[in-house]
C-alpha cells in the first residue's frame, strides 16, 4: 500500500507539472511592441526653369528643392540670348528670401557681379509642386554690373515645373 501511495503521489505530482507545462505552452505570448515610425526623409525634386525676359533673353536650367524641409538645395540656371549664346550663368546653393508676394530664390552669378531672383507664388517651399514665376520688377529678374548701377532685366513670364 505504501508503494501505491508513493506511486499515486508521484503520478499526482507529474500530472500537476504537466498541466503547468501545458498551461504555459497554450498561453499566447505578449504582442511585440509596435515598430518605431519611419524617419522623415528628404524629398529632392528637380524643377525645370523656363521663361523669357523683356529683353527677349531666355531663362533655362534647373532648381533642386527639398520639398520636405522647404529648402532650395541647388541651382543650375542660365540666361541665353536669341542666338543661343549664354549671357549669364548662375550655379550654386540658392539663398531664400520670404517676401511679398511669395518666396524668392536667389543665386549669385558665376564670374561677375550679378545674380538672378526667381519669385514664386507660395509662402513656403515645403510641399512646393511647381508653377508660374512672379513676373516683373517686383518678381523674377536677373542683374549684372556694379553695385550702384546694375543692369536689370525683368522676367516677362516663366515657370518652375517638376
Amino acid at each position: 500500500m505504501k508503494r501505491m501511495l508513493c506511486g499515486f503521489a508521484v503520478l499526482t505530482l507529474l500530472l500537476a507539472l504537466q498541466s503547468q507545462s501545458i498551461a504555459k505552452k497554450t498561453a499566447p505570448p505578449p504582442p511585440p511592441p509596435p515598430p518605431p515610425p519611419p524617419p522623415a526623409t528628404d524629398t529632392y525634386v528637380v524643377f525645370y526653369a523656363t521663361g523669357q525676359f523683356y529683353s527677349e533673353d531666355e531663362l533655362t536650367g534647373t532648381v533642386t528643392i527639398d520639398t520636405t524641409s522647404g529648402q532650395a538645395v541647388s541651382a543650375d540656371l542660365a540666361v541665353v540670348d536669341g542666338f543661343g549664346n549664354v549671357v549669364a550663368v548662375f550655379n550654386g546653393t540658392p539663398s531664400i528670401n520670404y517676401a511679398n508676394p511669395g518666396v524668392e530664390i536667389g543665386v549669385a552669378a558665376e564670374g561677375f557681379f550679378g545674380g538672378i531672383i526667381l519669385a514664386i507664388h507660395s509662402h513656403s517651399l515645403k510641399g512646393y509642386a511647381g508653377g508660374e514665376l512672379v513676373p516683373g520688377s517686383f518678381g523674377s529678374r536677373w542683374f549684372e554690373g556694379n553695385y550702384y548701377y546694375p543692369t536689370i532685366d525683368d522676367l516677362e513670364y516663366g515657370s518652375l515645373e517638376p
